[in-house]
């Protein structure tokens, strides 16, 4: 059992089953719905923070904003005869992906050179 899940026969959780049992149906629905988007939220924001680089990538730098990750990454292209492919020389970029949850994965979208105003903003942290 890891650190973040409750012990099934523990007195807090029997008290808590008793609680949510006395509840009317619709307000039983209304909590697994709200239940249901909590733990969506915890494994998105697991997931997201699982994020390794593609091979022929490196990180440059990444911000976080609600559910979605940015990553600024150097990227080479694979191909035998690209400049990228010599060592020592620079990779393509730097480029923005965005990478979110879609509820199965992590998936990735190209973003472009330049990251949204609304992620540049100082207060978010990356």
């Amino acid at each position: 059992m890891d650190s973040n899940s409750a012990d099934p026969d523990s007195p807090a959780v029997s008290k808590l089953q008793l609680r949510i049992g006395k509840l009317s149906l619709p307000d039983q629905r209304s909590l697994h719905h709200w239940l249901g988007e909590l733990i969506a939220s915890h494994a998105a924001t697991a997931a997201l923070a699982a994020i390794t680089p593609r091979t022929g990538r490196e990180v440059v730098a990444q911000r976080r904003l609600e559910r979605v990750t940015y990553q600024l990454e150097l990227v080479r292209c694979g191909k035998p005869n690209c400049r990228c492919a010599i060592v020592g020389e620079r990779p393509h970029g730097p480029y923005w992906y965005l990478y979110r949850w879609n509820g199965q994965k992590v998936v990735s979208e190209y973003v472009g050179k330049v990251l949204p105003a609304v992620v540049r903003d100082d207060q978010l942290g990356g």
